[in-house]
């Protein structure tokens, strides 16, 4: 084996970001209910050039403890039955990939630790510490986003309106995923097709309460909900096909809430 010689240059000690000083008074979390929020709610972040807001997850301590993200197409509101001390009930913003680093960082364990340095946040989990910067925006009044009047509402099985989703979406339009929905009392008809005429349709059985009705919704975006979400049924609530719909899984302690924008065609 031949010889091999490297020289690399390296940084000034002094330039690197200080190392946070952790207060005595981190809080103790409950790991699962939290890293489950995270995940549920980044799925409406954004991964691509946007506002800083829209490449986050809010952690909203101020009332129920929440995580919300949105892409302004989205909204994602993820419950979390926890108790935290007065100190930190406040919102914190928490850039994406932060939020995504430290729900894998504290899956699979009881509690982590959480506290603030100057305008960083700090998760500690044993003897592993992230520091991330909290973002400086203002995160929009999700609250008021949430539709007041929703007639007409859907039970799903979950899995089966998953699979009925993914098996129409090849056929749907490359770069907006249109798949249609034609409710009607007992079941519903999803469908997708493109600009080469082809056509692909799948119907499940529902429990619709409501006025029939045709909608249209980006596939992916519901797939990435439904594959976090994790309970046995989902309720959709519509008022008609131009306003959002809103997802929300059924029978779990800690709901999860997705505002959808249809789409038109």
């Amino acid at each position: 084996m031949g010889k091999s010689k490297f020289s690399i240059r390296g940084l000034n000690a002094e330039d690197f970001p200080p190392v946070p000083v952790l207060s005595e008074n981190m809080t103790k979390i409950k790991s699962a209910e939290f890293a489950k929020a995270l995940k549920r709610a980044s799925t409406a972040a954004s991964f691509e050039d946007a506002n800083p807001v829209q490449r986050a997850v809010l952690i909203d301590f101020t009332d129920m403890p929440v995580a919300v993200a949105t892409d302004s197409k989205r909204l994602a509101i993820a419950e979390m039955t926890l108790t935290v001390p007065e100190e930190i009930k406040k919102q914190f913003i928490v850039p994406i990939k932060a939020a995504n680093d430290v729900s894998a960082m504290i899956t699979g364990s009881d509690a982590f630790e959480f506290g603030t340095f100057k305008e960083q946040l700090v998760f500690k989990k044993d003897n592993i510490t992230l520091v991330s910067r909290a973002i400086d925006g203002r995160f929009p009044d999700y609250k008021r986003v949430l539709p007041k009047d929703s007639p007409n509402t859907v039970k799903f099985m979950r899995k089966e309106l998953s699979q009925a989703i993914k098996s129409v979406t090849p056929i749907a339009r490359d770069k907006s995923n249109l798949v249609h929905f034609d409710f009607s009392h007992d079941s519903v008809k999803i469908w997708a097709n493109n600009d080469l005429q082809n056509k692909a349709e799948t119907e499940i059985d529902c429990k619709f309460d409501g006025v029939p009705l045709n909608i249209a919704f980006n596939a992916g975006f519901i797939s990435k909900f439904l594959d976090v979400v994790g309970t046995d049924e989902i309720l959709l609530k519509m008022s008609s096909p131009s306003y959002p719909g809103v997802f929300e899984s059924v029978g779990d302690d800690e709901k999860a809430i997705y505002i959808l924008m249809p789409m038109t065609y």
